[in-house]
């Protein structure tokens, strides 16, 4: 099976916030095609809103971008547990699955 056409990639980012003398990582996921896929307007129109989870879109001249996260607040969510790892990989690869092949 090949990829989808204009398909470059799911790519998991892990950062790690440090509070006072503890570390506590931050894990999300991009997902990146080529462009001119129409990436968010594939994605928006079929998805709703979600608590837990933020979509954020971007481009490049090259490229359309979505981040998959964890939502946050100015003071929580910025510490991401291992089962909220899960959950958050198995929305993207979903959202691939679904939307994007």
């Amino acid at each position: 099976m090949s990829p989808p056409s204009g398909f470059l990639g799911i790519y998991g980012q892990c950062n790690l916030n440090r509070v006072g003398s503890n570390t506590y990582p931050y894990m999300y996921f991009v997902v990146v095609y080529s462009k001119d896929i129409h990436l968010k307007e594939k994605i928006e129109k079929v998805l709703g809103s979600s608590d837990k989870i933020t979509r954020e879109y971007s481009e490049t001249a090259d490229a359309e971008v979505l981040i998959v996260r964890q939502a946050t607040s100015r003071t929580s969510g910025y510490y991401t547990r291992p089962k909220d790892i899960i959950r958050l990989l198995d929305y993207t690869l979903n959202i691939f699955d679904k939307y994007l092949q």
